[in-house]
């Protein structure tokens, strides 16, 4: 098991280099335990477990479903588009 720790800092102000970024794990770079910056899914984890819920996180998750949303949509369009031509 990889666990990488890839940020520790909750709500104050960044005074160390190593304590930059905000919490999240990352296990076997599957497991996303919390977001604490928008750049962990860069990681893509197969699962991410939302430690805890507030605007920015919120933020990121909306903007995220709404992608895989207008994904899925466009991939069903095209597969109907093919059936019929």
């Amino acid at each position: 098991m990889k666990i990488k720790v890839l940020g520790t800092r909750g709500e104050i102000k960044a005074s160390a280099p190593r304590y930059f970024y905000h919490s999240g794990i990352l296990v076997d770079n599957k497991i996303l335990f919390d977001i604490g910056e928008e750049k962990f899914l860069d990681y893509k984890p197969k699962w991410i477990f939302i430690i805890q819920l507030n605007s920015f996180v919120l933020k990121i998750y909306l903007s995220y479903f709404i992608c895989a949303f207008w994904k899925l949509v466009l991939q069903r369009y095209q597969a109907i588009s093919k059936e019929n031509y």
